[in-house]
């Protein structure tokens, strides 16, 4: 099979999983993602490299389907995986954390600062899906941090939060770019 039918495949059995999760029928949903990392596994024999969004969003669904099954360690490492491939990395250290939180302080007010002026140009249609997915990666990592119950769980949920926000600002300019080419 080509890489072009390997792809197509995988964009398939990642829709049909997306689908699946929309329904809430997880069992579906895990069985259209084995498949997918069968196609995963025959595109890399191969020494074909999948696209970074293509595979983000397989991790992506993955740590979806095991947030939904209760396997929460595997869930946090999967979207964590996923948000590194998505250009946004989630820190799990102290000092990450703090340093992350700081950042996206930053990230915030000079958000605000600069909404007005200029937009990002690069940041048009084409980064509309990676923002989406990103956004979801931190409401899930959100959820999933909360539910700890601890202080270094709610620091996490608490900056998770604040990612997703500035993630949502940031969708809300490049839609703006969109619209206005």
């Amino acid at each position: 099979m080509a890489m072009g039918n390997d792809a197509r495949a995988l964009y398939y059995l990642l829709e049909c999983a997306a689908a699946y999760l929309h329904v809430s029928d997880n069992y579906l949903a895990f069985m259209n993602l084995k498949k997918a990392e069968v196609v995963r596994s025959s595109a890399a024999e191969k020494a074909d490299v999948l696209p970074c969004f293509e595979e983000a969003t397989f991790l992506s669904l993955k740590g979806e389907v095991c947030y939904n099954m209760g396997c929460m360690d595997l869930a946090k490492k999967t979207l964590s995986k996923a948000l590194s491939l998505l250009k946004r990395k989630f820190p799990l250290t102290s000092a990450g954390v703090v340093f992350q939180f700081l950042l996206e302080k930053s990230e915030r007010a000079s958000h605000r600062k600069n909404r007005e002026s200029s937009l990002h140009q690069e940041a048009g249609r084409e980064r509309l899906p990676w923002l989406f997915r990103q956004s979801h990666c931190l409401s899930l990592l959100r959820q999933l941090f909360s539910l700890e119950g601890t202080s270094s769980g709610r620091r996490l949920s608490r900056l998770a939060a604040l990612m997703k926000v500035n993630t949502a600002e940031e969708s809300e300019d490049a839609s703006h770019v969109s619209a206005s080419s």
